[in-house]
């Protein structure tokens, strides 16, 4: 298992920030995550209004997509159908406090509670965790705000959830699923498991 206490949190931008698409097909192709960031920055790919603001979110995009697994780049890239679940893949990859959410708080609410997600659920559990998990135990309550303000943002990107946090009909591509059950477990879980969707449907041959 990585070390959660290195695992970083995520702040910046959402799920499917505009330059995606030319980011992944940068990367895909060979470039580099700092080398396609600059090409975002310099195209204004983005869609920012601040020089700062373009490059900070030109470098939280690409540093998404650095840790998806060639397949699951090339993936995004194609503009398959799903690509939105790929980048839920990235995010969870990236960050354990949003893995750790999906799982224990989204998961929960929303496929066994049939309940919606609220602001308040992920706070709670940002409290809870903060004094026994190493990896939560940094985050001061603003940081905490953010993390929720943007988890609850990219869950939307995604389509799991609509503004009022009730949960969306997802349907899992065969493609995303292979993907997904494919990838690595960096918190030492499977990946599928911090997708709040009903589990059965990763559950394809080959």
């Amino acid at each position: 298992m990585s070390d959660r206490r290195l695992a970083s949190t995520i702040t910046v931008g959402g799920a499917t920030n505009a330059g995606t698409f030319e980011a992944a097909e940068l990367m895909a192709a060979g470039m580099s995550t700092r080398e396609a960031s600059d090409v975002l920055f310099e195209q204004n790919l983005v869609v920012a209004g601040s020089e700062s603001t373009r490059r900070r979110l030109a470098s939280a995009t690409t540093k998404h997509l650095s840790f998806l697994e060639d397949d699951a780049l090339r993936f995004v890239a194609s503009r398959e159908y799903g690509w939105e679940l790929v980048m839920w893949l990235a995010l969870v990859t990236e960050s354990y406090v949003f893995a750790a959410c999906a799982r224990e708080v989204a998961w929960t609410r929303l496929v066994v509670d049939e309940a919606p997600l609220t602001a308040s659920d992920i706070d709670d559990f940002v409290e809870r965790q903060r004094g026994v998990d190493p990896a939560m135990s940094t985050l001061t309550v603003k940081s905490g705000q953010k993390v929720r303000s943007v988890f609850l943002r990219c869950m939307r990107d995604v389509g799991f959830i609509d503004e009022a946090g009730a949960a969306l009909p997802v349907v899992v591509p065969v493609g995303v699923a292979r993907l997904v059950n494919a990838a690595p477990q960096p918190w030492g879980w499977p990946m599928r498991e911090s997708f709040p969707v009903a589990q059965f449907q990763f559950d394809v041959l080959g």
